[in-house]
């Protein structure tokens, strides 16, 4: 459950981080499109390293038993 509302926790926070981005070029230049990219990228990258530590834990976990 807390997951999941992270996830809506960073979704906002990412929204508000390109919306001011917006605010202070007045147009979808350089530094909203900046704004962009550091969002995807870094949730892409949050995405598979999390991923690869779950599996390697989990997998950890199971040879245990």
């Amino acid at each position: 459950m807390v997951g999941k509302g992270l996830i809506v926790v960073g979704i906002a926070m990412e929204a508000a981080n390109i919306y001011n981005a917006y605010q202070e070029e007045g147009e979808f230049g350089e530094k909203t499109q900046e704004a962009v990219g550091e969002g995807v990228v870094g949730g892409l990258l949050g995405g598979v390293i999390g991923g690869i530590a779950g599996s390697s834990i989990g997998g950890a976990i199971a040879d245990l038993f």
